[in-house]
């Protein structure tokens, strides 16, 4: 694993790694700025019994729309608004951003979330999740938590550095386990993260299970190339352009998403 990561990153992005885990400056100034035009709302834990912090972005010119819009939530745990305000701008959604602390407040939050999307002018029915890093994990979860517990349908799931693990096939018959009725999933790896093994074998198992996904490695990386989008902005900008094609298929233009191969 090693051998690969040394082999497929360049010296300057092990440096720009290194810098951005060691020097705060750096991190700060390398993940970029929101798009222009969008709105951004930031609300606090407790207002209408919201269980946790979350902020949202709206596209531009959004109050004057006349239809509901698609809402994404977005799991990370990183405080850049490049990747939030991108995908409500080139999506033409609204993208609540969230940093739960456990699964039970990430799935409270979903809930709340998709009840409150029409004061936003958005579409519960429409709703997709991406989670990055960490939240690619804690979105799989959840999804299928809101499966099991009746709560929110969600349409299409974005996984970006996920560790590969999946819900456990012999658990069926508990809340939140079993690999069955997923939805559509669109799973981005680094080609030098050192976990990609186990990530091709979660997305086979996904597969196995009936559940449409489909896998991308991100050359030249490992991990947080949407947190720090300013490292490799032509990087960033292509992973984010096969999202944005991937949700407004799903979410938007509401057709079937052609998977190929992994």
């Amino acid at each position: 694993m090693a051998a690969r990561t040394a082999a497929s990153l360049t010296p300057r992005r092990r440096i720009l790694g290194l810098a951005i885990r060691h020097v705060p400056a750096v991190a700060r100034s390398l993940r970029g700025t929101p798009a222009a035009g969008t709105r951004v709302v930031r609300r606090s834990a407790g207002e209408q019994g919201l269980p946790l912090d979350i902020v949202v972005w709206t596209p531009p010119g959004h109050d004057r729309s006349a239809t509901g819009s698609p809402v994404l939530v977005v799991l990370a745990r990183h405080d850049g608004d490049w990747l939030p305000s991108t995908l409500a701008k080139d999506l033409r959604a609204v993208v609540v951003a969230m940093a739960p602390d456990d699964d039970a407040q990430a799935l409270a939050g979903l809930s709340w979330i998709a009840s409150h999307a029409a004061g936003w002018n958005g579409t519960p029915e429409r709703l997709g999740i991406l989670g990055d890093g960490p939240g690619a994990d804690r979105a799989l979860r959840i999804t299928a938590l809101a499966r099991d517990g009746d709560g929110p349908a969600v349409l299409r799931l974005v996984l970006v550095s996920p560790s590969g693990d999946v819900p456990s096939a012999g658990s069926a018959d508990r809340q939140g386990h079993g690999r069955d009725r997923l939805p559509d999933a669109l799973v981005h790896v680094g080609a030098a993260d050192p976990r990609i093994d186990h990530v091709v074998e979660g997305v086979a198992a996904l597969k196995a299970a009936g559940t449409t996904a489909r896998l991308i490695r991100i050359p030249r990386a490992e991990q947080g190339w949407l947190a720090y989008p300013a490292a490799d902005p032509a990087l960033a900008r292509r992973s984010l352009d096969e999202i944005v094609a991937y949700l407004r298929r799903g979410l938007t233009e509401e057709r079937a998403f052609g998977v190929g191969p992994a």
